[in-house]
């Protein structure tokens, strides 16, 4: 009797547990930065990157928590330690696991790619 209960316990806590959302949909901070660094530098070139973010709204992420969308300090260039752009962008997952969304929000230095003003 005991084991049943418990049993029944145990199915209704995990009919009430949330869904969890495509792991691409939320990041941590750590894919935020990879994400950032690997767009840096596979789609746009540079051999220098480096990157820290911090979860839209808020100074630092809660710890434990994942989220949607990030903002994300840069520094690129193709030699080290002289970045020859600096900026800002928004990070989002999205639903499809192989994509994101990054815009540059701001930027300065000899930017490629079309961001000089």
């Amino acid at each position: 009797m005991r084991r049943a209960s418990v049993g029944l316990v145990t199915a209704f806590a995990l009919l009430l547990w949330p869904a969890t959302a495509s792991a691409g949909y939320y990041m941590s901070k750590r894919e935020a930065e990879s994400t950032t660094r690997r767009y840096l530098h596979r789609t746009l070139g540079y051999h220098h990157t480096v990157a820290d973010c911090r979860p839209q709204g808020l100074k630092r992420p809660k710890p434990g928590y994942i989220y949607h969308r990030w903002v994300c300090g840069w520094a690129a260039g193709d030699s080290y330690p002289d970045p020859d752009c600096l900026g800002s962008s928004l990070v989002r997952g999205s639903r499809d696991e192989s994509q994101f969304y990054w815009r540059v929000l701001y930027h300065e230095g000899e930017c490629q790619y079309g961001w000089d003003d």
